[in-house]
């Protein structure tokens, strides 16, 4: 019944109404659910909805919540355009009669559940594109008026009265209902109106049914564990998730494309030559895939079918995370890199600070390059835009909410062209670990704060996670439910990390991951990053092109997480030194790679934003070099085998990997970067 509710709607012009800044209410000594039944004037119908969904006790005792509470007026014209559409499937969308008593009590604990976060969030925390996680588990975005001051939720709800301070959290008042979507990706590219070139063309590659996946039950093992360290399981089932980057019919047709027909010709044109001897896809090169031109448009090689998937992300990413902002220091530039649909490709989401705005592959000349080495200069005059390639813009005000995944707007068209391998992707690629695995990412695992996790897994006072043993599609364990994975959130205790938060592995474990393709035939390096610590075990890496272990070269010796260099120096094993005021470590740099090592990255600080020494500074911070030589655009395995298997208290830590080509390790005139 509830996938069957109506949702959306234009952004009335209400919404740029201004906050009464003289009607705000202060109250003492009182919770969120007194605060809703003293004003029955205002709030009785939302107090009615609370009620039926079970939920007035929670909102009455201690907690940390955020309820966005509709005024009546709100939730009239709600139910009444729920009860008068005409367009849904299910007539009145499934309510009873009109009025507040016609909605079921599935659908007043659905809006219940989503005008309610575990989290205080205030105003002044809610800027132009800031998801607020909520009790349903579905996202809020948030934005600001031109005037930058009056906060307008999912481009629709304002806040009419804000910061209501009570006993166990803060309520504002809106003028809307929040509207979310009960439409998978495909029905809500459709329902939004904007997207019908986009639709047709799903349609007549069949990758729309692809869309409407939305979740799995077949997670593996529940692993047991007792210990004092708050883990939870994840909520079951495990979602499924995608994020579709989509060019509105308005962008198409400023290239005279007016039909899905006319996306199909262009996309001849762009695609046609990819796998020739001079083309950029290396990997149908590589395997005699030939690019179809033809009618045949469900064949994931024809172009039209390329094209779509291109745009089309495996994981599910809101706005506000397309690159993730928690440590860096304060001059570093923000960066993703995604994989995406279309087989062995990457794409990369940069951060434009200036303009506040993502963009998609922006290349830029000698990126990660430096001229001077040991500069902490993040442009020494050597970097250039590349013509042709100054990124795509992504129009996140606008980006939609589906149940399983997001759409996120394009103000111009998207392509894999020849300059994404040969320019974009030319460059140091560093991939935090849990961005490699499409779960964390769709269920909102990936750089949960501990407030937000304890919403993730339904369950108070819980900080980490452990995960059954099937969770993840891209991880492959060789022993049953001996390997255990667990994820710490990054403000438990400030872990020395990229980006604060860390997925660990105990047990004796032996287990493969799968990384990234590189985006061309090359030679390059494979780097993992880590922190070194004595509870750390030993390992033996291993790579190969498919998780058959048979078909896995071991990479050098074992290596050894548990030593840990000593701050005054390491020169027999890691070759670290102190990093030294007038060369930032240049000098040792060297012996470092002569032992298979390298500094911690000068992009973050290992104690928390603004805190502690930059890891390349920090002697625990190390980039171990795993492999060195030719690899080609296809899959790419790694697998980690515990050498004491009798150490089960062991941990294994990645913290992130690094695949770097010989242009930039070993380039005849500048160096590698130190961030």
């Amino acid at each position: 019944m509830l996938g069957a509710v109506a949702v959306g709607g234009p952004l009335l012009t209400s919404c740029s109404e201004k906050i009464d800044e003289g009607n705000l209410y202060t109250f003492t000594g009182q919770t969120v659910a007194d605060f809703l039944n003293s004003n029955p004037e205002q709030f009785s119908s939302f107090t009615y909805i609370v009620n039926r969904a079970d939920m007035e006790k929670l909102l009455s005792v201690y907690g940390t919540f955020t309820c966005f509470a509709p005024t009546n007026a709100a939730v009239t014209e709600y139910i009444d355009s729920l009860y008068n559409d005409e367009t849904n499937v299910l007539p009145h969308n499934g309510m009873t009669q009109p009025g507040l008593e016609g909605l079921t009590d599935s659908l007043c604990q659905d809006i219940a559940e989503y005008h309610l976060t575990n989290t205080i969030v205030n105003t002044v925390d809610m800027g132009d594109g800031i998801t607020i996680a909520t009790v349903k588990g579905r996202d809020l975005t948030t934005s600001l008026d031109s005037a930058s001051r009056t906060v307008i939720i999912n481009n629709y709800s304002l806040i009419t009265s804000k910061d209501n301070e009570v006993e166990n959290g803060v309520v504002h008042v809106i003028n809307h209902v929040l509207r979310r979507s009960n439409s998978k990706i495909s029905g809500e590219l459709d329902n939004l109106g904007t997207y019908k070139i986009w639709t047709d063309a799903l349609m007549q590659t069949g990758l729309i049914s692809l869309l409407d996946e939305n979740e799995r039950a077949d997670v593996g093992v529940k692993v047991e564990q007792n210990d004092n360290k708050a883990y939870s399981l994840p909520v079951e089932p495990c979602k499924e998730g995608f994020t579709v980057f989509a060019e509105p019919d308005e962008v198409l047709n400023k290239y005279g494309i007016e039909d899905w027909k006319g996306l199909a010709a262009y996309a001849n044109n762009v695609y046609k030559d990819a796998a020739a001897d001079n083309g950029w896809y290396d990997y149908m090169r590589d395997n005699g895939i030939e690019v179809s031109t033809g009618t045949d448009y469900e064949n994931q090689w024809n172009a039209l079918n390329m094209f779509l998937r291109y745009h089309i992300l495996p994981y599910a990413v809101a706005s506000t995370k397309l690159t993730n902002s928690y440590n860096e220091i304060s001059s570093a530039k923000l960066y993703e890199y995604n994989r995406t649909l279309l087989p062995n490709t990457l794409m990369k989401v940069s951060y434009d600070m200036r303009n506040n705005q993502w963009l998609l592959n922006r290349a830029v000349e000698n990126s990660t390059l430096t001229s001077t080495a040991g500069s902490t200069s993040v442009d020494d005059g050597i970097q250039a835009e590349v013509e042709g390639a100054t990124g795509v813009p992504v129009d996140t005000k606008k980006s939609a909410n589906p149940l399983n995944g997001w759409i996120h707007p394009l103000k111009d068209i998207l392509t894999y062209n020849s300059l994404v391998p040969n320019k974009v992707l030319k460059e140091r690629m560093r991939f935090d670990d849990t961005s490699l695995l499409d779960e964390m990412m769709t269920n909102g695992f990936r750089g949960a704060t501990k407030a937000e996790l304890v919403t993730l897994v339904k369950k108070s006072g819980k900080s980490r996670v452990i995960f059954p043993t099937k969770y993840f599609r891209n991880l492959v364990t060789y022993n049953d439910n001996q390997t255990v994975f667990k994820y710490l959130v990054k403000d438990e205790g400030g872990y020395a990390n990229y980006q604060g938060d860390e997925f660990l592995c105990e047990g004796p474990y032996d287990f493969a991951i799968k990384l990234p393709s590189v985006p061309k035939d090359g030679t390059y390096e494979i780097r993992m990053g880590y922190t070194a610590e004595t509870a750390r075990g030993m390992l033996q890496v291993y790579l190969g092109t498919s998780s058959d272990r048979s078909t896995m070269q071991a990479c050098d010796i074992p290596l050894d997480m548990r030593h840990v260099p000593s701050k005054s120096g390491d020169a027999a094993v890691t070759g670290w030194q102190p990093s030294g005021e007038l060369d930032n470590g240049v000098a040792t740099d060297q012996a470092m790679r002569n032992h298979g090592y390298m500094r911690g990255a000068y992009y973050y600080y290992v104690e928390g934003p603004n805190k502690g020494n930059i890891s390349r500074a920090h002697h625990k911070n190390l980039r171990r070099i795993l492999y060195r030589g030719h690899l080609n655009q296809g899959d790419l395995w790694m697998r980690f085998k515990t050498v004491l298997p009798e150490a089960t208290s062991s941990q294994f830590h990645l913290d992130y990997i690094e695949i770097v080509p010989s242009e930039v390790y070993n380039h005849p005139e500048y160096s590698e970067d130190i961030f």
